[in-house]
């Protein structure tokens, strides 16, 4: 899997575009953006499509300076990829 995400400051928050290639079609995913001190903030959801790739886009109450990665998971829990920022 592969994944490219970026943060956008917002009033407060944060806007999150990212692109994740290689989830399986049909898994229910989520975009979660975590903080240093381990705090989690869904971004996105979406559900895998066959081409293998996904674009999405949403937001996150938390600054985008405070945020130290971005991770793609399915809706059971399981973690598909960490991007470190």
């Amino acid at each position: 899997m592969r994944m490219t995400a970026e943060m956008r400051p917002a009033a407060g928050w944060g806007r999150l575009h990212a692109t994740v290639t290689g989830v399986p079609a049909g898994e229910e995913c989520r975009l979660v953006v975590i903080a240093p001190d381990g705090h989690r903030e869904q971004g996105a959801s979406w559900l895998a499509s066959a081409s293998g790739s996904t674009t999405v886009d949403g937001s996150a109450l938390m600054a985008p300076a405070t945020v130290t990665a971005v991770q793609a998971e399915t809706y059971e829990g399981r973690v598909l990829i960490t991007l470190m920022l």
